[in-house]
């Protein structure tokens, strides 16, 4: 639903008008896009969402065929923004703060509900599924996010992507467990 390959758009279903141009995208299968990094497949948000302080990010995907650093969520103006996976660990990362810590995750092979909430300004919180899997400290105001299966500087993603949730307010973990229950096990 919400897929227009004529238009090459993907559009936001809430009515929120937060549409998405699809960039060399061909495979949309039962319900999800293929990315390939061979071919240079990504989404562009049409409307930056600004990751700050009180917000979460949801995103339906599998890694299964990650093989190696791939930024799954960039931003197209700023190089070195965005959120990634590279089949041991997550990082945030923002150009506007050096350093950043990683959190330890192992590869399933399987679609998972990827949560990030943002709960204070130095703090991100990461669930798999349901469960907190550990929590990133990286003092950053705001991590920007327009690009989907992609960053600015040309790190493209394996991935499959099912859906991408924005909130501007903390999830809690019923709020998580009704869209796991209602995105992964209907």
């Amino acid at each position: 639903k919400g897929v227009d390959f004529e238009n090459n758009v993907w559009t936001d279903l809430s009515g929120n008008g937060n549409n998405a141009t699809l960039v060399s995208v061909t495979g949309y299968y039962n319900n999800y896009f293929e990315l390939k990094s061979l071919n240079n497949d990504y989404i562009k948000l049409l409307n930056t969402v600004l990751f700050t302080t009180g917000t979460t990010i949801q995103v339906l995907i599998d890694f299964s065929r990650v093989s190696g650093i791939e930024y799954f969520l960039g931003h197209a103006e700023r190089a070195a923004t965005g959120i990634r996976y590279n089949n041991i660990d997550f990082l945030i990362y923002s150009r506007e703060v050096k350093g950043y810590t990683t959190l330890n995750w192992d590869k399933v092979t399987e679609p998972v509900l990827f949560t990030c909430r943002k709960p204070q300004e130095d703090k991100f919180e990461i669930f798999i599924n349901t469960n907190l899997i550990g929590s990133i400290i990286y003092n950053v105001n705001s991590v920007p996010i327009n690009l989907i299966g992609r960053r600015f500087d040309w790190y493209y993603s394996n991935i499959d992507i099912y859906s991408f949730l924005f909130y501007n307010k903390i999830l809690t973990e019923s709020e998580i467990a009704n869209n796991y229950n209602y995105l992964i096990k209907p």
